[in-house]
């Protein structure tokens, strides 16, 4: 493990701008490139970029490495080397001439399997040299571009879209493979063919093509994602592609409409009963770290449940007291869980104490009977000659002195005078005016007085007083249905 750290990190200081691509601005202006493209320039020096949210922050901190010279240190920004690892596995090519004879690609027509045995070593060094070099870059005074934004694109397409049919072969120059990709909503039409070719010693792409309209010149969504597909073979070192046919991407997942229905299972909420707040404990969800008692939040109230051996001695003394007060009291009769004492109610024999051995007993506890008026005679309401035609007297009790205001007229001092009345005089009224309404008497002795029909009216008035007592002296005839047919009866 020390050799291999000290070899990467030696190969790590000789990595050049040529060796990452989109590690070189080539004369470019940083105002001129993507936020995306800055952030992967600043990683290729070791620079991850906190704190630098803006792109005037990322143009400035670039324009900083330029002017110190330290844009020439170029760093492994992969965690896993691939760079390096590429540069090594370069120089050793080199060295020992290993590279055959570039000839035109061919790809076979037999032999097509899913073994993975002969594979190059395919990352993403590889698949970024491939994108630098393809139609993406449409300046050619630009050798070296940072990875498009359509690389975003590509790892979506590879999760929404499925790739069917991935087979391989391979022959003494490249390895190959081809698939089939299908739409993500144009399902009648055909799917997409795709081809790549990879060099059997270096793993470089020498050709790729897509049946799209972009994929003509080798660069197309459809492509990358395959390439991606491809690094995961190499990344988790796979001897068939069968390894990965559990993946989302090989695997077309399920149609909620071809799945069983699920509203009869019993959700998580069903799942979760009732616990006494005193011994719950709320922790944050950590399943690396060990288990602390001392953590988490719990209730600092005391347990006033934990005294239960003498609730039942207080609850008979409560009841006693109660007893002693009255009887009746419902508190006092608290039924007890191994009592046998039954009432009749009228729905038949319940536990004494019980709701209804006391809300429907056949007499209501709080009634008492003073005299049975059944023995009442009772008169013939249809019998005109005993109508009843007196009524015993309000029993109104003698109020305080009438106060009258001191700016009085005369004229509305009399007419106070006249309106005051004592107990006899009210009773007199009474038994004059007891046909109400059809009484002319009635009318005249409410005309002048607050009365409990228009008391509201007069208390809440705010303004407009003239227009209210022209109203109440000069009442409307009142009409309705509902009052003319009480009259007709």
């Amino acid at each position: 493990m020390a050799a291999h750290g000290s070899v990467s990190s030696r190969l790590s200081q000789s990595l050049t701008e040529e060796d990452i691509p989109g590690a070189s601005l080539q004369g470019r202006n940083p105002t001129a490139l993507k936020t995306d493209e800055l952030r992967f320039w600043l990683k290729c020096r070791g620079d991850l970029a906190k704190g630098l949210k803006t792109k005037a922050q990322l143009s400035k901190r670039v324009l900083e490495y330029v002017a110190s010279g330290r844009d020439k240190d170029v760093v492994d920004r992969d965690k896993n080397l691939i760079y390096t690892r590429r540069k090594a596995r370069q120089e050793q090519l080199a060295q020992s001439d290993a590279m055959p004879e570039e000839s035109t690609v061919k790809f076979l027509s037999a032999g097509w399997s899913t073994s993975l045995q002969r594979m190059p070593l395919f990352t993403r060094a590889e698949m970024d040299l491939h994108i630098s070099k393809s139609g993406k870059n449409f300046d050619r005074n630009k050798q070296n571009h940072a990875v498009p934004t359509s690389m975003k694109k590509a790892k979506t397409f590879l999760y929404d879209e499925h790739l069917k049919d991935l087979t391989c072969a391979s022959d003494d120059q490249y390895f190959y493979f081809k698939c089939l990709c299908y739409h993500s909503f144009k399902k009648n039409e055909p799917p997409h063919k795709l081809q790549v070719a990879l060099c059997l010693v270096s793993g470089v792409v020498k050709y790729a093509s897509c049946t799209c309209v972009a994929g003509s010149v080798g660069f197309c969504n459809h492509v990358l994602a395959v390439m991606m597909k491809l690094c995961k073979f190499s990344l988790y070192c796979c001897q068939d592609i069968k390894d990965l046919e559990n993946e989302s991407d090989m695997t077309q997942a399920k149609a909620c409409t071809s799945s069983l229905q699920l509203w009869h299972r019993p959700v998580r909420g069903d799942k979760i009963k009732p616990q006494p707040v005193m011994e719950l404990e709320v922790k944050k969800s950590n399943i690396d770290t060990e288990y602390n008692p001392d953590s988490g939040v719990r209730c600092l109230l005391y347990e006033a449940r934990k005294n239960l051996g003498t609730q039942a001695s207080d609850e008979a003394l409560l009841k006693n007291k109660l007893q002693e007060i009255n009887p009746k009291f419902a508190l006092s009769q608290i039924m007890s869980t191994g009592g046998t004492n039954l009432q009749e109610t009228k729905f038949g024999k319940c536990p004494s104490g019980s709701y209804a051995s006391y809300q429907l007993q056949f007499t209501e506890s709080n009634f008492q009977v003073f005299c049975n008026i059944d023995s009442v005679p009772r008169v013939d309401c249809n019998d005109e000659q005993n109508a009843i035609s007196v009524y015993p007297p309000f029993p109104l009790q003698q109020s305080e002195q009438y106060e009258k205001p001191d700016d009085l007229s005369s004229n509305q001092e009399a007419l106070l005078d006249h309106l005051i009345v004592d107990e006899a005089k009210l009773n007199t009224i009474e038994k004059k005016t007891s046909e109400q309404a059809a009484s002319q008497e009635w009318q005249a002795e409410r005309k002048f007085r607050y009365t409990a029909s228009n008391f509201h009216t007069i208390v809440k008035r705010q303004r407009n007083h003239n227009t209210l007592v022209n109203n109440l002296l000069h009442l409307k005839p009142f009409t309705a249905k509902q009052t003319a047919h009480i009259k007709r009866i």
